[in-house]
């Protein structure tokens, strides 16, 4: 009788312990592995979602380009170190139609927010946002070159439905442009609202818009 009793409370006291030693388990095993996170404060600069499109004029000729999205995605990639997965890094990628992409990072040993081009094996890549945010900030690229923060205007207006922050960069060297120095106007919310490429003499910008954010 009493070897039944204490069975009995033995079974109930492991199934109250049981549950408190899985979900420890679990909660160990997910906090080995930092997830590195992409802001939302970066996001609002630059995750559009597909639907949004830009056109484009150029100053000099009159000709007009339009872009648009055709891919927006959040990926998740595992950093490995010896075998062992040490953290998982969040990074948005939004693909453009002009092999063109807006990339922002989840972490502040990168860029946050560049714009990249795949041809063939080779990468290019044009940074539009990095740290510290402050007028007169450099960051190298590949070769010789960098991105210098020239303006910072917090209230860039746009037209009469956005006024946001809006920064003007040069890239004294940018790949995507031939290595051609190119000027850039970044406008939170809307992406790049002009574009100067200073060795084809080129002043792109933007006159129409439709922006769909991801919520």
């Amino acid at each position: 009788m009493l070897t039944t009793r204490i069975n009995k409370y033995c079974c109930i006291l492991f199934g109250l312990f049981l549950p408190m030693v899985f979900s420890y388990s679990c909660v160990e095993k997910n906090s080995e592995i930092p997830i590195i996170k992409v802001p939302d404060t970066y996001k609002k600069w630059a995750f559009f979602d597909t639907g949004t499109w830009w056109l484009y004029r150029e100053e000099n000729t009159g000709a007009f380009d339009s872009i648009y999205v055709g891919l927006s995605q959040l990926n998740k990639y595992e950093r490995e170190k010896n075998g062992k997965i040490i953290n998982i890094k969040e990074g948005c990628m939004i693909e453009l139609n002009d092999a063109t992409s807006y990339v922002i990072s989840g972490t502040e040993l990168y860029p946050l927010i560049s714009l990249r081009k795949h041809t063939g094996t080779e990468e290019m890549e044009s940074f539009l946002l990095y740290k510290p945010l402050e007028v007169g900030s450099r960051k190298g690229q590949s070769g010789l070159g960098y991105s210098e923060i020239m303006e910072i205007n917090p209230q860039f207006e746009l037209d009469t439905n956005i006024t946001d922050t809006c920064l003007r960069l040069l890239n004294n060297r940018d790949f995507i442009y031939n290595q051609s120095a190119v000027e850039y106007q970044f406008l939170r919310g809307v992406g790049i609202v002009r574009r100067k490429i200073f060795s084809k003499n080129q002043d792109w910008k933007l006159v129409k818009y439709h922006i769909n954010m991801h919520p």
